[in-house]
């Protein structure tokens, strides 16, 4: 009996060693829940610089960045960690895409903060450890038909790995990631980046794409602290972890114009650096759509009011001194040029943004966004003081506001000048009784030849600067040895 029992133990042991953990928690995304598939849409420009397949964010007219929303993000944890939940909600990876004619780049940046991964290369398991899961799959896919395939770099020794998971079953061709010829993962300054390009006839039954085509598209962040302990999925969209595969609830992504690359020259007067004022976070209690978003340097993220005309959600800058504007600069939101009308920006001194009160309008758009052409485009708009309502007023804060329509914005960038003045980029003049400086005289001529036997003293200093070197690195090495380097 006793032996008996110690068999069944032993097999129940073995079977919570080896069983796969579960997801405790999941949590759909609020758009696909509203839409029944398809309510997360985005689009994507074809690239004008060719991304480098190095691991790296590589500079404008590479990648388009998607700028999502948390309603556009589902959640997936395990059981075996407090707080996973939060974990995995806090995660934000950044992800980016472009494509050309035959291929789609996708680019994700994650957070290193819980980085375990130990998976040799084709490890069908490695989706339980830190990694990304790639589907693709055509517009019009349901059901389990989608390219899957996952990327990761090894936390122990920094070996790259991938598996697929699924190959499209309606595809021309097959997918075969390999490191260095279409994936790169690195790890850099603390993060994650996941570099891949993936042939569209891998997913798709023919070989070429172009502009207003759409495709399915799914990327999923996992996340773990350690083997079969505490590991999260933070998924772009859904139909990949959690609720089972569906490429129907995949984002649905249209292909677009060629990445526009903006020279806008220099502006006049000092770009205006200061304390973020207005709303922290925008529609759907969003921090990513509150009002730093406005001013990140990046045009893809948008400030997304919580509610429309409300002087309660906007964004600006508080600044340490008086300044009068010289030059406004405005990208409306991408996707929504016709809510440029009606932006404007006002200036204040009091700590409450009062539209109808104290604060004083600056410039005010009479229109929506519209190119040259008459297109409505979403472009960066150059606003010179000539344009302005008040020129010459100085003040301490400034508010992006929309009184007409929405209010959402891509980018603001202001400049002017303090009430102090701009710096002086003249030297001192010199004073009436300064005398100038006596020539150095020439220093002899030296000799030809050093006596013989004599040290010389350029070399006495080298060697002992040599000698430092040499006993300094021995340090740093002996010190560094039993250090791990990753």
């Amino acid at each position: 009996m006793k032996k008996f029992l110690a068999s069944i133990l032993a097999l129940a042991l073995i079977a919570a060693i080896f069983t796969a953990p579960v997801f405790a928690g999941w949590e759909i995304e609020a758009n696909n829940v509203d839409e029944g598939g398809g309510g997360v849409a985005f689009k994507i420009g074809a690239y004008t610089v060719k991304p480098v397949l190095d691991g790296k964010l590589d500079g404008d007219g590479a990648y388009t960045k998607i700028a999502y929303r948390s309603t556009d993000m589902s959640y997936a944890w395990s059981d075996d960690v407090d707080n996973a939940e939060s974990w995995a909600k806090g995660l934000n990876p950044e992800i980016y895409a472009s494509y050309d004619a035959s291929n789609i780049y996708i680019l994700v940046v994650s957070n290193a903060d819980h980085y375990f991964n130990e998976c040799e290369d084709g490890d069908v398991n490695s989706w339980q450890y830190s990694c990304i899961q790639v589907s693709l799959a055509d517009e019009s896919d349901e059901g389990g038909d989608r390219l899957e395939f996952g990327l990761w770099r090894k936390s122990d020794d920094g070996g790259q790995g991938s598996v697929v998971w699924a190959q499209h079953p309606g595809a021309k061709a097959e997918f075969e990631p390999k490191a260095g010829a279409n994936y790169a993962v690195v790890l850099d300054g603390g993060k994650l980046y996941y570099e891949t390009v993936i042939p569209v006839n891998a997913f798709l039954n023919y070989d070429t794409v172009g502009q207003d085509d759409k495709i399915g598209f799914n990327i999923v962040v996992g996340q773990a602290d350690s083997n079969n302990v505490g590991h999260v999925h933070t998924q772009f969209s859904s139909g990949c972890t959690g609720n089972g595969k569906n490429a129907q609830y995949f984002a649905k992504i249209t292909l677009g114009l060629p990445i526009e690359v903006v020279q806008l020259g220099e502006a006049t007067g000092i770009k205006l650096q200061g304390e973020l004022i207005g709303s922290e976070t925008g529609w759907g209690e969003n921090a990513l759509a509150g009002r730093a978003a406005a001013f990140d340097g990046d045009v893809a993220t948008y400030f997304d009011p919580t509610n429309a005309n409300d002087p309660e959600d906007y964004c600006g800058m508080k600044v340490s001194e008086p300044y009068k504007l010289t030059e406004i600069r405005i990208h409306p939101r991408d996707g929504q040029p016709q809510r440029f009308k009606g932006a404007s920006i006002w200036g204040f001194n009091e700590d409450v943004f009062d539209p109808y009160g104290s604060a004083t309008l600056i410039w005010e758009s009479d229109e929506a966004s519209v190119n040259a052409e008459g297109e409505e485009v979403s472009f960066w708009h150059v606003i010179t003081a000539d344009q302005f309502v008040v020129k010459d007023a100085y003040f301490t804060h400034f508010a992006y506001f929309n009184e007409i329509d929405h209010g959402d914005v891509g980018e603001i960038e202001l400049y002017g000048i303090p009430e102090s003045g701009l710096p002086s980029e003249e030297p001192p003049a010199a004073a009436e009784n300064d005398e100038p400086a006596p020539a150095t005289p020439a220093p002899a001529p030296a000799p030809e030849t050093a006596p013989p036997d004599a040290p010389q003293t350029g070399d006495g200093i080298f060697g002992i600067f040599a000698l430092m070197a040499l006993v300094s690195a021995c340090i740093f090495a002996c010190k560094k040895r039993g250090r791990q380097i990753i």
